[in-house]
């Protein structure tokens, strides 16, 4: 009985690890992303009537956020059961988290706001706030019960019919492009800022006497960042960018980049006035 009870228990181990394996999760972070970029793309035109970029890279189709909160959830919550409760309340606490410290890196790793709350009630210094907690509730629960067996199914299916080496091999090239985007994201805000101040005239917090500075100033540098990131490319990927000055002041980009339309289309319903 012990050696059978042994087995059984070491069996469990390795299917647990099996899988959840680094390949799996890097899957969920990609297939998460992408559709959290499409959830968001979709709670845009339904909210404001636009249809505009809700990337958080600057040239691949995601939304890191929704991929780095799916694979936290995923690993977590498989133990709080199937318990409809537990998994909102778990949901809520996790996403809250996670976007929290997202976007507080991202304020003080890239010097930009993605996001600000402050105008919603129950907010935790415009970065988390009741309204958006209790989504993040709904969506695990709904992920867990839901989407991620929908996607296990998707991946086991990709794996019947390709085998299991190309399906790897995709991954791991998706993989590889959202870690280059990822970093050249990184570099082109910090560029992105110093152009602003410098453009603009305005005193922005981390846009002085930096390396960044000083690598906008050499022409060839600041020639391929016009080309690689300009105004336009900037704002249309980022159109709900905010940055801040010394004053502690957020603005919008938008109100600062005048001359480049940030939608990539207005419905018909909307009352949006028409910008360049």
């Amino acid at each position: 009985m012990k050696i059978t009870w042994k087995l059984n228990r070491d069996k469990i181990i390795s299917e647990e690890v099996t899988k959840y394996s680094l390949w799996k999760l890097v899957t969920y972070f990609i297939i998460y992303s992408v559709l959290g970029l499409i959830m968001e793309m979709i709670y845009a035109a339904v909210h404001s009537g636009v249809i505009e970029s809700r990337q958080g890279f600057l040239y691949g189709p995601f939304s890191a956020i929704y991929g780095v909160g799916a694979v936290v959830m995923i690993l977590i919550l498989r133990y709080f059961g199937k318990s409809n409760i537990k998994l909102f309340l778990g949901s809520f606490v996790l996403g809250s988290a996670i976007e929290y410290i997202i976007s507080f890196l991202g304020e003080k790793l890239i010097h930009v706001q993605w996001w600000n709350y402050s105008y919603l009630p129950f907010n935790l210094n415009g970065r988390i706030c009741l309204l958006y907690s209790i989504i993040w509730g709904i969506l695990g629960l709904v992920m867990m019960k839901e989407i991620n067996p929908r996607v296990d199914r998707f991946i086991d299916f990709c794996k019947r019919k390709l085998g299991s080496r190309i399906p790897k091999i995709i991954v791991l090239c998706l993989a590889i492009f959202m870690l280059f985007d990822g970093l050249l994201t990184i570099f082109a805000f910090r560029i992105f800022n110093v152009r602003l101040a410098q453009e603009y005239n305005l005193d922005l917090k981390y846009s002085g006497n930096t390396i960044y500075t000083q690598l906008y100033e050499n022409p060839h540098i600041r020639y391929i960042s016009d080309i690689l990131f300009s105004d336009k490319k900037m704002v249309r990927t980022f159109p709900n960018l905010k940055v801040v000055k010394n004053d502690g002041e957020t603005i919008l980009v938008t109100n600062i980049v005048t001359n480049v339309y940030p939608y990539y289309y207005v419905l018909p319903t909307t009352n949006y006035k028409m910008g360049i």
